[in-house]
């Protein structure tokens, strides 16, 4: 299974930073754009005793990318010492693809009782977990991350030494491939 993914669009970021002596307060908004997306994928299928079966497909659609918010903190209690921490939240529950061909995205075609492709597009599907974008199960979720750098100063040499963490949940949830959603 190979999958090549494109996105191309033009977005707006607006950021703001207030500075004072030891205390720098900042934000972030990441206005929602919508994009042409392109995928190929290729799949291989090889058994015992048979020939390798491989299976290509392309598609173009729109993607439209979700906005995201955020503010930052950071501190200088004294001269070389910084500790920064910031959240982002996105709203992954909106990013959603616009007419996708049944079967894309290793999909399962949508298919009526007797076997019959029920429609040869999706519309309007959550780019996560492909189900209608009004039934989603992906959720909005937030970023926290937080760091400190010390500048060490040596002659004529600043080395800043920096460590930081990051929590993020995903915001795709553990599908069960039995729902019939899917």
């Amino acid at each position: 299974f190979d999958q090549d993914q494109r996105l191309s669009g033009m977005s707006l970021n607006l950021g703001v930073l207030l500075r004072g002596s030891w205390l720098r307060v900042g934000g972030v908004a990441r206005l929602p754009f919508d994009g042409n997306y392109r995928l190929t994928e290729t799949r291989m299928s090889s058994y015992p005793d048979e020939e390798d079966e491989a299976e290509s497909f392309a598609m173009r659609s729109r993607l439209r990318w979700p906005r995201s918010v955020g503010v930052g903190v950071a501190v200088r209690p004294f001269r070389r010492l910084t500790l920064a921490a910031d959240y982002l939240h996105t709203e992954w529950s909106q990013t959603v693809l616009d007419n996708v061909p049944n079967g894309a995205l290793l999909s399962n075609p949508v298919v009526d009782e007797q076997g019959n492709p029920v429609a040869d597009i999706y519309e309007d599907r959550n780019f996560f977990d492909l189900f209608p974008a009004s039934q989603t199960l992906t959720k909005d979720s937030g970023q926290w991350r937080g760091g400190i750098e010390y500048l060490l100063t040596l002659p004529r040499v600043v080395i800043p030494l920096r460590v930081g963490c990051f929590y993020e949940k995903s915001p795709v949830p553990n599908l069960d491939m039995r729902d019939s959603r899917v």
